[in-house]
């Protein structure tokens, strides 16, 4: 993308299902098949449809699983973009024996049920994508912004072929974590903007500065007490968290070394005892902290950071912008955030950012970031 054109990048086109094989994803009942899949006997009912994108520049198809949940919701649609990569759904499958669940599912699913029953009707949309959507070919140096274009594409299809947007109904969105990524980089590269009337970020977007995402070095505070890992304060990730950057430029999608030592201690320092060094040359994200000065891959990570090109598309006009972030994430989310947030404020000043007390990264599966998350859909959700 040539830096400051301001001209969104074009899509790619939506195909028909095709056979899929996806492990953990609790979708099978395809195409116009209803099935009663939500906690409870008296859930709203939920269809799946598989679909393909073709046709991205220099990207390789992508294919998805797509769960509409409470159709045809009168009050709108809501898409939910799961954390990473999207590898599935945003709501996980639900486990009535264990109410609780794993990281506390139960208030991801006692969120959709507050969104579709009562007072509220509005119709669900989550992904659930066959690799992740960041993925480049083995090999390939594609890079964020162009692998972003199938994601976007998806949210077009949603929208004008489902015909999800009906007038006088809103069109929102949100992400967590990673896929806060998943929802900025369509704002931002491939001007989605105008089809949503409200979004909200948690923990995310996590790729608004991948210069100082992959900087040479960290800046720490001491650990808290009750939170034994390092608190990043500038934004910058830790060694797995560089590895998911570098699946954009052709790196496999699961390393065969482990970082756990220098995760646990911040210590961004080369280790033999860790497996530093056991990185590649084609991964600019770990090579770049290894480089002194860091310089190699300004550029490259310049073109595909979120908030960094001030000829990005950051003026939102009435769109309903919300942030949210945990007081309990130590990582690089609340920085990284910021960053974005800071970009759309200076060039629309709508957004808003706040902090949840007493919460971690994984802000809607706490009940107060629940909460806060419920509230913000609810106020920005609106025709």
């Amino acid at each position: 993308m040539v830096r400051g054109q301001g001209v969104p990048l074009p899509l790619g086109t939506v195909h028909d299902p095709v056979p899929l094989n996806m492990p953990g994803v609790d979708c099978s009942y395809l195409d116009g098949i209803d099935s009663d899949t939500s906690p409870g006997t008296s859930g709203p009912t939920q269809t799946c449809y598989s679909r393909t994108v073709t046709g991205c520049t220099d990207v390789p198809n992508l294919t998805a699983e797509i769960r509409v949940t409470n159709n045809p919701g009168t009050d709108g649609t809501i898409l939910f973009f799961s954390a990473t990569g999207g590898r599935v759904f945003w709501a996980p499958p639900y486990d009535e024996t264990d109410p609780d669940g794993p990281n506390g599912v139960q208030h991801e699913h006692q969120l959709h049920i507050d969104l579709t029953t009562g007072a509220n009707d509005y119709r669900l949309v989550e992904f659930a994508f066959q690799g992740t959507w960041k993925d480049a070919l083995q090999g390939q140096s594609t890079g964020q912004l162009l692998l972003a274009c199938r994601v976007a594409t998806f949210v077009d299809w949603v929208e004008t072929k489902l015909q999800f947007h009906a007038p006088g109904t809103p069109f929102c969105a949100t992400g967590q974590s990673g896929g806060g990524n998943q929802l900025a980089y369509p704002l931002t590269h491939y001007g989605l903007d105008s089809k949503y009337d409200g979004v909200v970020f948690t923990s995310g977007p996590l790729y608004s500065d991948l210069q100082k995402a992959c900087g040479t070095s960290c800046d720490f505070v001491p650990p808290d007490v009750d939170y034994p890992y390092p608190n990043t304060i500038d934004g910058c990730m830790k060694a797995s968290s560089r590895w998911g950057v570098d699946q954009s430029y052709g790196q496999p999608d699961s390393p065969t070394f482990q970082f756990e030592c220098s995760e646990f201690r911040g210590d961004f320092e080369a280790s033999e005892e860790c497996g530093e060094t056991n990185f590649t040359m084609g991964a600019p994200c770990m090579q770049h902290r290894h480089e002194n000065p860091a310089t190699q891959f300004d550029e490259v990570f310049f073109d595909n950071s979120i908030a960094l090109d001030p000829g990005l598309d950051y003026d939102y006009g009435d769109l309903e912008v919300r942030f949210l972030f945990g007081s309990l994430d130590f990582g690089p989310a609340p920085e990284q955030q910021r960053f974005f947030f800071e970009a759309v404020d200076h060039n629309s000043g709508v957004p808003t950012r706040n902090q949840v007390i007493g919460v971690g990264h994984n802000l809607p599966n706490d009940p107060d970031g629940r909460d806060e998350l419920l509230a913000d859909l609810l106020e920005v959700c609106v025709p």
